[in-house]
């Protein structure tokens, strides 16, 4: 039997809910769990015998065959060192903009979870497999509630909110806003010389009676739940779970029209970008600029449309990548290494 372990946060955060479905759903056996920098860490999400500190790394090593490794990889380079050394299989989910080129230990299986991922590691070992999805499905009807997720802002504000922000000025619809951000320890920060720009934009933001921003960590399986459509002009990225989670939830889905998500989202309701730029975190990639007029020309276009086609769309999809239908395929790959 192949044991399976995994290095990641154990925290209200997309890295930390990622792990916790892997473990959740019988993949992963063991974590070794970081400290995150701006988020609690639930030890309660894991059995105590089948959790380790950082300091207890040569023992976690001990009790596995394979260290599946997400994006906060870069945090324990010396235990991903000393897992290759003992001869332990290496396998990594990247996010291609944060994975290191060249990289410092070559893993033996890159778990590529979107198209574009696989376009930066076609010439490596890897196999595409979407990240499964678990979400309650709520039929939506009328396009009248827009929630967006800023999270905690991420690498340049990549969400779009403050493009999103500014489409309120010329959005013409009467439609609801919700602008949702994680209180992490910046974001809630009232030095003003804290240097935050998710929390400078949210608390500069004027007065619209169509917008409510709310500061709030919001458990996994009730993100989605209000609202009717999610509306997320993301600058970079290819994975992105909460545009995942908020079509399996039945939402209708305002993206940026961009790769890969215009490969398997209805594209009716995108929003047009306007261009790019070249940008670099760990590589180089393609960063997507969006016109806030573009943005609100988007909205006015579907408020209070009717959207029962596109959450049933969401449901089906849901379906076709469940964890009882990707599952299997995650367990093959990962024993493939051995």
């Amino acid at each position: 039997m192949t044991r399976i372990g995994t290095i990641a946060y154990a925290a209200q955060s997309g890295l930390g809910i990622l792990a916790k479905s892997f473990f959740d759903h019988g993949i992963v056996e063991r974590i070794l769990i970081l400290p995150h920098k701006h988020f609690l860490t639930h030890l309660d999400w894991y059995p105590a015998s089948q959790r380790h500190t950082p300091a207890q790394g040569a023992d976690f090593l001990k009790r596995i065959d394979v260290l599946l490794l997400f994006e906060n990889a870069w945090d324990c380079w010396p235990l991903v060192y000393a897992a290759r050394r003992l001869g332990k299989r290496i396998v990594m989910m990247p996010m291609y903009e944060y994975t290191p080129c060249p990289i410092k230990v070559e893993p033996d299986l890159y778990l590529c979870p979107s198209l574009l991922d696989c376009q930066y590691f076609q010439n490596k070992s890897h196999v595409f497999i979407p990240v499964p999805v678990e979400q309650p499905w709520r039929l939506r009807e009328r396009a009248r509630h827009f929630v967006h997720n800023a999270g905690h802002g991420g690498k340049d504000l990549r969400n779009g909110t403050p493009e999103l922000l500014e489409a309120m000025r010329y959005v013409q619809s009467p439609i609801k806003l919700t602008v949702r951000g994680q209180p992490s320890v910046r974001l809630l920060a009232r030095d003003r010389k804290t240097a935050d720009p998710l929390a400078e934009l949210l608390r500069g933001t004027p007065p619209d009676p169509r917008v409510t921003i709310r500061l709030e960590n919001i458990p996994a399986t009730e993100l989605f739940a209000e609202g009717d459509v999610f509306i997320f002009p993301e600058k970079f990225n290819g994975l992105s779970l909460p545009l995942q989670e908020a079509h399996a939830s039945g939402m209708l889905i305002m993206a940026g029209d961009r790769f890969p998500m215009n490969t398997w989202l209805p594209q009716a309701p995108l929003i047009p970008v306007q261009g790019s730029v070249r940008k670099q975190i760990a590589v180089e990639f393609d960063c997507a600029e969006y016109d806030p007029r573009a943005i609100a020309g988007t909205i006015d276009a579907w408020y209070d449309r009717d959207i029962t086609s596109f959450s049933q769309l969401g449901r089906d999809w849901a379906q076709a990548h469940s964890w009882e239908t990707l599952k299997p395929r995650y367990m093959e790959a990962l024993r493939g290494v051995m």
